[in-house]
């Protein structure tokens, strides 16, 4: 079987590693326990789907040892905004939470700037039983993102 986000990597030729999880990954948690392999903490980065208040939806990517910060995601979004509801993100954007992946979505993408700090990070994969490590300074390759100051 080979993910969509495979597809996109690959023809992009840019490296990667997909790791089969133990159980499903919803949360970074769940990744640090059924992980086959050592994973660090602050080497998880989740995708996070937002809420505009127009009703728009957006998706930032923090370090999992991090919080997104709503106020300084008003300034560059321009708007109030609110985590989305886990009931509307499959909506938002095609992918449950635990699946949603930066490659995949198409969305307006916040990247927080500690995220590109990092040569290789954990990311969901768009199927809760894979995660997939990259380099997230690749994701300029693949899509266009806005990287800011958004998380604390």
């Amino acid at each position: 079987m080979i993910l969509a986000c495979e597809s996109i990597l690959k023809k992009k030729k840019i490296f990667y590693r997909l790791v089969r999880l133990g159980a499903k990954g919803i949360t970074a948690k769940d990744v640090l326990n059924h992980s086959p392999e050592p994973v660090k903490p602050g080497q998880i980065c989740k995708t996070i789907v937002l809420k505009g208040h127009d009703g728009s939806y957006f998706a930032c990517c923090v370090l999992s040892s991090r919080k997104i910060d709503l106020q300084r995601v008003k300034g560059y979004v321009g708007q109030d905004a609110f985590i989305a509801p886990s009931s509307e993100i499959k909506k938002a954007c095609g992918y449950a939470p635990g699946e949603v992946c930066p490659v995949l979505i198409d969305l307006e993408l916040y990247v927080d700037k500690t995220v590109l700090d990092f040569s290789e990070l954990h990311f969901g994969s768009g199927d809760v039983h894979y995660g997939l490590i990259m380099d997230p300074r690749d994701l300029y390759k693949i899509r266009p993102f806005y990287a800011g100051d958004i998380s604390s």
